[in-house]
């Protein structure tokens, strides 16, 4: 699929794109360096996988006694699953925006782009 037949899709809204984060925030840093968020991307990835321990905490504090700590460990969490949201949200907007960026998600095979009606 072209460039340009991809934009006018998203944009019309009639197609999916799956994709996983952890590889399409690599193939982001490595397409722009310049841009210096290869650190904060990858800061994201890593406490997404972090949210996994945390709701295992979560759990274990329900058992003990402290209960204000199992509201801190889900607010934590929930922050976590909104920087993924926020990081997948950038990732589509400059698959829109560039395609030497689009191109570099096709290659490396990271997106699977579904049309529908």
């Amino acid at each position: 699929m072209e460039h340009i037949e991809f934009v006018a899709l998203y944009r019309g809204k009639k197609l999916n794109l799956a994709y996983n984060v952890k590889k399409a925030s690599k193939v982001f840093c490595d397409a722009f360096p310049e841009h210096g968020l290869s650190w904060l991307m990858q800061k994201f990835i890593k406490l997404r996988q972090n949210v996994y321990l945390l709701g295992f905490l979560a759990l274990m504090c329900l058992l003990s006694p402290w209960k204000g700590l199992v509201f801190i460990v889900a607010i934590y969490a929930l922050c976590q699953l909104g920087a993924e949201k926020m990081i997948r949200r950038y990732i589509e907007d400059n698959m829109v925006s560039n395609e030497k960026f689009y191109q570099a998600m096709i290659q490396n095979q990271v997106v699977f782009i579904a049309k529908h009606d």
